[in-house]
């Protein structure tokens, strides 16, 4: 079976913001790189997490993305409250930033994991949260401080965290400003998996192996079905994406390796 995009591999830190991007084997990986702030976001940090998600996302050699901090024992700290960043907080370009980003990363057409491997919290939280996929060490938490320190938390995210979530998990997170250890957070649904550090890296190195090598527009087809399930993708999508993987090549790659008893090799066409 090949793996795709292994040959088309670039890494870069954006000029502007603290992230890095990497690709390789259909995996689109976007490390946060500021642990002078615990990765805190600032807009540009926005920016480029959405332009990354726009643009490098699309290409049909990505098979999946991974959001994660790009030092060990991080995620991300929220957004970035220095004194640098007041003008873009008190102008509303920081939430509006935010705001555009939560919204897009449920959207996008593959699926997306968080890899979260220390503090997440404000809207670093909701950046993990908004992810399709959460996987967790046991050294990471969860925590949305907002009542705490007088922020008002954005309708939109209130409806979807609740929504996606359920009203328990969402209720604990915006009344308490409680930190919620790992453990905590497995049990409230928070992430699908938590275990040790040393284990972390192998475990994503397997789940997205095993997404890359999945059938990708098959994969398409359940993103949009879930996301319409959520209210977050058009209906209109889920019929195209339904359509495409009925009558594509790797549909009928797929017949052929049934009927010849071995495992199908997909291209995405």
């Amino acid at each position: 079976m090949t793996a795709p995009g292994v040959a088309r591999y670039r890494s870069r830190v954006a000029t502007e913001s603290s992230l890095v991007v990497e690709r390789g084997g259909g995996v689109l990986s976007l490390r946060l790189h500021h642990p002078a702030t615990r990765n805190a976001l600032s807009v540009d940090d926005l920016v480029a997490l959405d332009a990354a998600l726009r643009d490098d996302a699309r290409d049909p050699a990505v098979r999946c993305v991974v959001i994660t901090g790009h030092e060990p024992g991080s995620f991300c700290s929220g957004l970035r409250l220095d004194e640098s960043a007041a003008g873009d907080m008190q102008s509303g370009r920081a939430k509006e930033a935010a705001d555009e980003l939560f919204a897009l990363l449920p959207t996008v057409a593959v699926p997306t994991l968080a890899v979260v491997d220390g503090p997440a919290y404000g809207a670093g939280c909701e950046l993990a949260l908004r992810c399709d996929l959460r996987v967790a060490s046991d050294r990471a938490s969860f925590r949305i401080p907002a009542a705490k320190l007088g922020i008002p938390y954005t309708p939109p995210s209130i409806e979807f965290l609740t929504r996606r979530f359920g009203q328990p998990a969402a209720s604990w997170l915006f009344y308490t400003s409680s930190r919620i250890d790992a453990g905590e957070a497995l049990r409230l649904g928070l992430v699908h998996q938590v275990v040790g550090v040393r284990r972390l890296p192998s475990l994503v190195a397997e789940l997205t192996d095993r997404i890359a090598h999945s059938a990708p527009l098959v994969l398409r087809f359940f993103k949009a079905a879930v996301g319409a399930a959520e209210g977050v993708v058009d209906v209109d999508a889920v019929a195209a994406t339904f359509l495409g993987a009925t009558t594509s090549d790797d549909f009928a790659e797929t017949l052929r390796a049934i009927a010849e008893h071995r495992d199908p090799d997909f291209t995405g066409g």
